[in-house]
Formats: C-alpha cells, sequence, structure tokens
C-alpha cells in the first residue's frame, strides 16, 4: 500500500513520456500537404502549424520534456528498487525494474511513436494545445540548451562543415560510372539522366502549350464547366481560372475528384500559381514549386503573356518515364515517326533535342526549342500547308495545320543532286 501512490506517480510520468514521443513523430512526420491543411483547419489545427513554423525549438522542448520524464521514471524505480531489496524482496525488486525499462520502451516510446507516424495530422493537432503550453514553460531553459550545443560542437568538432547541396556535376559523374561499372540498373541510370537534363532544359519545352488548356472566365459556374469536358478530361490534370479583366490564367482547378464535388466546393478547391518566364530551366521552376508548395506555374514569355503551364505532375512524370516528349504526353503521337525512306513525320510539340540527338542536326542561332516554334521562327508567321524551311541536310515541309494551329510536319533528308 505504501508503494500505491508511488506506482500512480510513475504511471503518470510514463504518460508525459508517452506523449513527448507521440508528439514528436505526428508533428516531424507531417508532409508538405499535411502543414498546409494544419493551416486551413481550425484553431487547434493552426496552433500545430504555429508550433511548425519554428521547428528547431519545438524539438528541443519535446525532448527536453521526454528526458524529464523519462529521468524521474527510472529516479523513482530505483528508488523502489532499493527499498525492496532493503525488505529483503530482491525478486520484487527485479521485477519492477524490468517493468520500468520495458513500460518505458514500450508504451513511452515505440506505441507512440507508431501511432504519431501512422496517423500524423490528427495527432498533431491533438497534442498541440498542451504542447504549446509545454513550449512556453520552457522557453527560458531552451536557449541555454541551444548554447551548450554551440559549445559542445565548437569543442569536440570544430572544423565540422555542412555539407553541400548536391551538384548536377555529381549526378553527372555517377551516371557515367554506373554505366562503366554497371552499378545501378537501367531504371535508375534513365531516372538520373532525366534528373540532370532538368538543368538543361527550358520550361517552355516541357510545358503544356496554351493552345491545349481549357481556361474559363473567373465567374463561371463549375457545373458548365463539367458539361463543356463532356467525360473528357485534359491531360494536365487541371482547369484554369483567368482573371476577371483579362485572359491571363489567375488560379488553377484540380481536377481530381471534381466529378463528386458540388459547385461551391469546387471552387474552394482552387490553387494558387506562380509565374516563370520561358527560359526559366525546368529545375529551377520545380525547386520554386517546392519552395512555394504550389503545383502549378504559369509559364509567360517575354511580354508578360500566357504561353503555358508546367505542372508538378508534368516535372515528375519526366523525370520517371522511359521516353520523355508533350506529344506522347498531350497528343497521343510519337515525337519522330519514321514514314518512308529517308521521311519522318514530327509535330509542332517535337522536341528540336529530340531532333538533335537522333539525326545530329545543330540549331545553334535559333531560340526556339520545339518544330513549331521554329517554324514560325524562320518564316516570321505561322506556317502554311506547303511551307518548307531548310536546316542542315534536311527540309522541313509542312503537311497539314489543324484550326488551332497544330502542325504535322515532314522531316526530310535533302536529295543531293
Amino acid at each position: 500500500m505504501v508503494y500505491i501512490p508511488v506506482i500512480i506517480a510513475m504511471l503518470l510520468l510514463l504518460g508525459f513520456s508517452a506523449f513527448f514521443s507521440l508528439s514528436e513523430a505526428s508533428f516531424f512526420s507531417l508532409d508538405r500537404s499535411g502543414r498546409a491543411k494544419l493551416l486551413e483547419g481550425n484553431r487547434v489545427s493552426q496552433i500545430a502549424a504555429k508550433l511548425l513554423a519554428r521547428p528547431e525549438r519545438l524539438l528541443n522542448s519535446i525532448l527536453l520534456g521526454n528526458l524529464i520524464a523519462n529521468l524521474l521514471i527510472f529516479t523513482i524505480s530505483s528508488s523502489m528498487t532499493f527499498s525492496l531489496q532493503r525488505e529483503g524482496r530482491s525478486d520484487l525488486a527485479v521485477c519492477l525494474a524490468l517493468a520500468a525499462i520495458f513500460g518505458v520502451i514500450l508504451f513511452g516510446e515505440v506505441l507512440p511513436k507508431i501511432l504519431g507516424v501512422i496517423v500524423p495530422r490528427f495527432f498533431a493537432a491533438l497534442t498541440a494545445l498542451p504542447l504549446s503550453i509545454v513550449v512556453r514553460v520552457l522557453q527560458p531553459v531552451i536557449p541555454i540548451l541551444g548554447f551548450a550545443n554551440l559549445l559542445s560542437r565548437r569543442i569536440f568538432v570544430p572544423k565540422f562543415k555542412l555539407e553541400e547541396n548536391i551538384r548536377v556535376s555529381d549526378l553527372e559523374l555517377a551516371v557515367e560510372l554506373s554505366k562503366e561499372e554497371q552499378a545501378l540498373l537501367r531504371s535508375e541510370q534513365r531516372v538520373l539522366q532525366n534528373i540532370v537534363l532538368l538543368s538543361d532544359m527550358q520550361a517552355e519545352e516541357l510545358m503544356s502549350p496554351r493552345s491545349l488548356l481549357r481556361c474559363f472566365s473567373a465567374d463561371v459556374k463549375f457545373d458548365e464547366v463539367l458539361v463543356s469536358f463532356r467525360g473528357k478530361v485534359p491531360r494536365s490534370g487541371y482547369c484554369f481560372l483567368t482573371e476577371s479583366d483579362s485572359d491571363e490564367i489567375a488560379l488553377a482547378v484540380s481536377l481530381d475528384g471534381l466529378l463528386g464535388c458540388l459547385s461551391s466546393e469546387c471552387r474552394e478547391r482552387a490553387e494558387s500559381v506562380i509565374y516563370v518566364p520561358w527560359s526559366a530551366s525546368v529545375a529551377a521552376v520545380f525547386d520554386q514549386l517546392q519552395i512555394a508548395g504550389i503545383n502549378v506555374a504559369v509559364v509567360v514569355n517575354e511580354f508578360g503573356e500566357t504561353i503555358g503551364v508546367l505542372t508538378l505532375g508534368e516535372i515528375i512524370e519526366a523525370i520517371f518515364t522511359r521516353k520523355q516528349g508533350r506529344s506522347r504526353r498531350l497528343l497521343d503521337r510519337m515525337e519522330v515517326e519514321r514514314v518512308g525512306e529517308s521521311v519522318w513525320l514530327v509535330n509542332e510539340l517535337t522536341s528540336l533535342r529530340s531532333i538533335c540527338r537522333l539525326f545530329n542536326l545543330s540549331f545553334e542561332g535559333y531560340s526556339s526549342v520545339t518544330v513549331g516554334g521554329l517554324l514560325r521562327e524562320m518564316l516570321e508567321r505561322f506556317p502554311r500547308v506547303g511551307d518548307v524551311c531548310e536546316i542542315g541536310g534536311f527540309e522541313l515541309m509542312v503537311i497539314s495545320v489543324a484550326e488551332d494551329y497544330h502542325l504535322a510536319v515532314h522531316l526530310c533528308k535533302k536529295r543531293s543532286d
């Protein structure tokens, strides 16, 4: 009976240990979308988001609280163990010591962290309010711990340097080594090559052009949007809302699950966008999307006019697909298709990079990145059927022009007279 209050105190401390372990796992298992949903949630969820805004302070408070709780548990259990040994009850003392150790490991660490990782957003919101109180209480102690951490690093590892971010040259070297030593599988080599290519590829080369986008006015009704699709969802997975006073894109609406939404709910699904120049590298656009936590980048030309859209999904697809090319993705066509002897069929979206790789052609002196852009640049007007442009030892002959100015072009080797 004497030890009952002490055991109750140990169980309470075990609860505190479990609380800190649960909060640590849940808060630091949240991905970008989970954090964004916390900001959009109720007041308690917003408290959790504010705590995550200063992750170092939050982590130090959690670790300190967990350390105090565990130390008190082992201190009390050690005291009880010694008391039981003095009373000649050694077997009970051993059982108590083992129960304290395994209780802290199982119920104070492992199980709470498993729950926190499985349902991070729920438990982050659940523990946010009491955790905010703990952070405030421990606030005076945190700077002392930070100073002690800095001092210990300066004493024991004075020459420690943070690892630099990986560079494109490192990836290129990895690709070359993998070819020589066959250290990587072919799929891994392809992914590395695609990642390296992103730093050289311009946004204009990968974007969905404006002519293929489904844009609507800002005050459109979403049931009208759904009717206009006629059961055929755009390949980009988005429809776009323009500004009220112009036709420039202002918002993007993901069509994932749109059919199950009410009109009022659909409008709430609109996402903000970022604007990037046509000449920006795809790697730079990817970084900007990640930093802003946004999925859509609107590509503009030198006059600030929208010429297309590049989504996060399109960039990721470009990294992991076997053959890159907008023709496959947007038009269900091969980028370059052989149709006769020394004749190949290409289209407006065919990348000049692909042609250069296949036929060893040089397009130096031209700013375009696609066949359609090259024809317009060389002709200084919209191409018409029968137009022919010469490049190197090849000819580009326009064989058809659709109503929306999509071109079908023959790439032919020039015949030597």
